[in-house]
């Protein structure tokens, strides 16, 4: 069983922050960094450069279409890292549908057409 390969004996979240030398078992994948951070200090292993900021979600684009909406789920906007403000900026200007980008290297359609055999 997997705990006890991990030399647990129980689940790991926030309130009960369960882990060993050999690691840790979650069920919430936003619960995975402060785990293995926790695992990592067990065995002697600090960070290579400090935290910078909080792995909160952090929307560049968003709308409630003008409906009522319970605080804890209107999360704020905040303003894109650069070059995507920039881009965002331009893309915002235009009028009509904005297409993505994408390679046609793989695309079924760029296939050259070649003549089949007679």
């Amino acid at each position: 069983m997997v705990p006890e390969a991990l030399k647990v004996d129980g689940i790991y979240t926030p309130e009960t922050p369960i882990v060993s030398q050999a690691g840790a078992v979650v069920t919430n994948i936003s619960h995975i960094p402060a785990a293995l951070t926790a695992v990592m200090k067990l065995n002697g292993v600090e960070p290579d450069f400090p935290p910078v900021g909080d792995l909160t979600l952090k929307p560049w684009f968003g709308s409630n279409q003008g409906m009522p909406v319970s605080p804890e789920l209107d999360i704020p906007l905040v303003e894109p890292l650069q070059p995507y403000h920039d881009q965002i900026a331009e893309l915002s200007k235009q009028i009509g549908a904005v297409f993505p980008r994408e390679s046609m290297k793989d695309a079924r359609a760029a296939r050259s057409w070649t003549p089949r055999p007679r």
